[in-house]
């Protein structure tokens, strides 16, 4: 239904007089008849009984005038809304959206920011130095993973989403391979493995910064990692991965104090 033809049966439906609703309109009475026949033949059945003592409403018509009002309210209130929208400027965020737990995260953020603040949400998967880009204003916010000492020495503010478990996962022959549970102090010991990606580095800090909290520097063994198939596929040749257990589509804040450890099948060689 076309809301101006609505807004014109509002105007004839309270005057009952063609001739009047057409010079409230502002247009011609040909016009206003011709919208109304319209009107009609939309919904198929008479909305006006036009008879020798002038313009009714039909039962249909009653019903159509008491449901208009609403109809008309509720497109000026949302274009309103959208017009309100269009005037702010967009929030700019980025983040490591191929990650299902970071998209979640914007995703939420993004439906928060419009229902409270009617704001523009503007993704970008650009992250290189995401801390520059936020420190010359040219991003509003970032989503990822990120080590809340290193904002904060960058002079930005960091909030925490959301604590995850970690996994140690391990060859099935390796001494950590029978226990329930580690600590990092377990892991003073062992050689991490050390994913290099731009995906990866921003977790790998975290953790780093998590075994220097208990007082040792990790011992690595860099790979070199551009997906997931490179990630799992990488033998551990004795050492031990730190992985995310996923419990949860959400957001992080990496505050790890113990981490279980998961078994894997030991790799071998085929030639």
């Amino acid at each position: 239904m076309n809301i101006e033809s609505c807004r014109e049966f509002i105007e004839l439906a309270q005057c009952l007089n063609f001739t009047e609703a057409a010079g409230n309109l502002n247009i011609t009475q040909p016009a206003l008849s011709k919208h109304m026949l319209a009107l009609e033949k939309e919904f198929g059945i008479e909305l006006l009984d036009r008879g020798k003592k002038g313009v009714q409403l039909t039962e249909s018509g009653r019903i159509l005038f008491e449901s208009a009002g609403v109809i008309v309210n509720e497109y000026d209130k949302t274009r309103n809304t959208l017009e309100q929208l269009k005037a702010k400027r967009p929030i700019h965020v980025v983040g490591h959206m191929e990650d299902s737990d970071i998209a979640s995260l914007a995703s939420m953020t993004a439906m928060i920011a419009r229902e409270n603040h009617h704001a523009n949400i503007v993704f970008d998967r650009n992250i290189d130095d995401p801390f520059t880009l936020l420190s010359r204003e040219s991003i509003d916010l970032f989503i990822g993973y990120t080590n809340p000492r290193h904002a904060e020495q960058e002079g930005l503010i960091s909030r925490p989403f959301v604590s995850i478990q970690l996994l140690a996962i391990v060859e099935n022959d390796h001494p950590l391979a029978n226990r329930t549970s580690i600590s990092w102090k377990d892991l003073q010991t062992q050689t991490l493995v050390k994913f290099m990606s731009d995906k990866t580095n921003p977790a790998w800090d975290q953790i780093e910064a998590a075994c220097i909290d208990y007082g040792f520097e990790p011992k690595t063994r860099p790979v070199s990692a551009g997906n997931d198939v490179e990630f799992f596929s990488t033998p551990l040749r004795g050492n031990v991965l730190i992985w995310k257990r996923r419990k949860s589509r959400s957001a992080y804040c990496w505050k790890p104090e113990s981490a279980p450890v998961y078994r894997s099948r030991k790799k071998t060689r085929t030639s």
